[in-house]
C-alpha cells in the first residue's frame, strides 16, 4: 500500500515533463478532479485490492495539500483555475481519513480472510 500511494504521488507530477523537456505547459491536467476520477477507474478495473481507491485518494489529496499555486480543477473540461493555498487544510483532513479509512478496510477484510479459514 505505500509502494501504491507512493507511486500515485510520482504519477502526479508527471505533467511536470513537457516542461522540462522545454515544450510549454499551459495546464496541469493530473491536478484535476477528472484526472482522479479516471485514475481511481483503472484502479477499480485493473487492482482489485481492497482499500485500493482509497489509497490512491489519500496520495491525490495528500499531493493537493502540498501543492502551491493555480489548478484547473476540471481540466480538460474546463479551465477556470482555483488557487490551492485556501484549501490545503481540508486537503490534507481527507488525505488523512482517507489513509485511516483504508486501514479499517484492509483490517476487516484481513479478518474476513480469518475468519472465513477457520470454519
Amino acid at each position: 500500500m505505500a509502494l501504491a500511494s507512493s507511486a500515485m504521488t510520482l504519477v502526479l507530477d508527471i505533467d511536470h515533463l513537457p516542461a522540462y523537456l522545454g515544450y510549454a505547459q499551459p495546464i496541469r491536467p493530473a491536478h484535476s478532479l477528472v484526472f482522479i476520477l479516471v485514475v481511481s477507474a483503472i484502479v477499480a478495473i485493473t487492482i482489485k485490492a481492497p482499500g485500493m481507491n482509497l489509497i490512491v485518494l489519500s496520495a491525490f489529496l495528500g499531493h493537493m495539500a502540498v501543492d502551491t499555486g493555480l489548478i484547473a480543477p476540471l481540466s480538460p473540461l474546463s479551465f477556470y483555475y482555483v488557487q490551492l493555498d485556501p484549501y490545503r487544510l481540508p486537503f490534507a483532513a481527507g488525505a488523512v481519513l482517507c489513509a485511516f479509512a483504508a486501514c479499517l478496510v484492509l483490517r476487516l477484510e484481513k479478518g474476513k480472510a480469518i475468519a472465513g479459514g477457520q470454519k
